[in-house]
């Protein structure tokens, strides 16, 4: 009883989209590329997050990471953008002439 009802549902469905093909071809259309996009998107996670790290020697590796607070960030940003613009500059200081300090945009 399942199995005629599932027939004569499949039958209705292929009777209706052969009569509008545009629909159809949307259908198909729309279908083709959710499962391509399914399928991309699972294999880069699978990539890079499921799959192991194909490295020579993964027992070797170490993650190295640094939790600092804003302030000292600020800090060595600007040290960072000073020592920029001497090296583009060219100038150069002396001992004890502090070197150009960069302002911070929006502080």
């Amino acid at each position: 009883m399942k199995m005629t009802s599932l027939l004569k549902d499949l039958s209705h469905a292929l009777r209706n989209l052969c009569k509008s093909p545009a629909f159809a071809a949307t259908c198909v259309l729309s279908l083709a590329l959710g499962i391509g996009a399914n399928v991309t998107i699972y294999s880069i996670v699978r990539e890079m997050v499921l799959d192991d790290i194909s490295a020579r020697q993964p027992d070797r590796l170490v993650r190295v990471a640094a939790e600092i607070p804003y302030g000292r960030y600020r800090d060595l940003r600007v040290r960072a953008c000073s020592r920029t613009w001497r090296s583009i500059s060219g100038s150069r200081t002396l001992d004890g002439i502090p070197a150009p300090r960069a302002k911070l945009r929006g502080r």
